[in-house]
């Protein structure tokens, strides 16, 4: 396998796997790992596997419930289609320097599920990396490394998403307008849609001149339409963000437990930002610590 530009071992990690359950994402202990076997290399233009074909630099599923495992994307994205949706597990996906995300479920009848995935963003290039993993319709991500994007992990709500031992972090400023999100959760598409976020970590990535990251983790619809969602938020680490952890418009009985958040860096605002004036709710809010170990109160 090539090496890869850019990118830390810690991006590529090597030892023993998987993590327990419950134990929180850290830089190396989640993503591929040789121990897994070795990669097949499918480069854009030449072959590609059972049930998936180039399509320019995308790898595009070519029929329903279409599968990936140990493939090493040198220099393209995946792109699974709706109904049923795709499985990728046990991959390094290295994206080329104009695509606009790593791997992602197009339409809106479906479920994408990453397992034990590295995904690398553009590297070089002008176009802004978009997101490292997304979905219009369904999602399960478990145990992945997002690298170099601007939005680390990305979907549409749809009760039964869930975003468990995941690392985002190195995040890419394509420009310093730009504003880079670790996980952004969009307009969900059902009313009272539920998802779960838990054991995550997300780091900060400020850019060459220090702009702030928007968001560790930002929820809900940009303006006050669109459906309601109902979020728990469990045992994450969230390191920065303009706000670390955004709820908009929308939320729902909020659950908000056992994260720790870090410290207030120059020119971010605090740690969580609580829409409460178009009647967002929660219904917990307990053991959510700053980065001196001391309680952060309600919204």
């Amino acid at each position: 396998m090539s090496p890869i530009p850019g990118v830390t071992a810690s991006s590529t990690p090597s030892e023993s796997h998987p993590i327990a359950a419950g134990v929180r994402a850290t830089s190396s202990n989640v993503g591929y790992f040789s121990e897994y076997g070795a990669l097949t290399e499918y480069t854009p233009g030449g072959a590609a596997p059972s049930g998936w074909a180039w399509d320019g630099t995308s790898l595009v599923s070519t029929t329903g419930g279409a599968t990936l495992t140990l493939a090493y994307i040198n220099g393209g994205s995946v792109v699974a289609n709706d109904s049923p949706g795709a499985t990728i597990s046990k991959c390094l996906i290295v994206c080329g320097p104009d695509d606009i995300f790593g791997v992602t479920l197009s339409g809106s009848n479906g479920t994408l599920t990453v397992l034990d995935t590295t995904v690398v963003g553009n590297l070089v290039g002008t176009n802004p990396q978009v997101n490292g993993i997304s979905s219009d319709d369904g999602l399960v991500v478990r145990r992945c490394h997002v690298t170099r994007t601007g939005d680390g992990i990305h979907w549409v709500g749809k009760t039964g998403t869930l975003i468990s031992q995941c690392y985002i972090g190195s995040q890419r400023f394509t420009d310093e307008a730009q504003h880079c999100d670790g996980m952004q959760h969009f307009q969900d598409t059902v009313d009272g849609s539920t998802f779960t976020v838990e054991h995550c970590y997300v780091a900060s990535s400020p850019s060459t001149i220090g702009t702030p990251m928007n968001a560790a983790l930002t929820m809900g619809p940009p303006s006050e339409t669109g459906n309601t969602f109902t979020p728990t938020i469990n045992n994450n680490y969230f390191e920065a963000g303009l706000y670390h952890l955004r709820f908009n418009h929308k939320g729902r009985n909020c659950v908000v437990t056992n994260n720790d958040f870090g410290p207030i860096h120059s020119g971010e605002f605090d740690y969580h930002e609580f829409d409460t004036g178009n009647g967002s709710t929660y219904a917990t809010w307990s053991n959510n610590r700053d980065e001196n170990g001391s309680l952060i109160a309600a919204p």
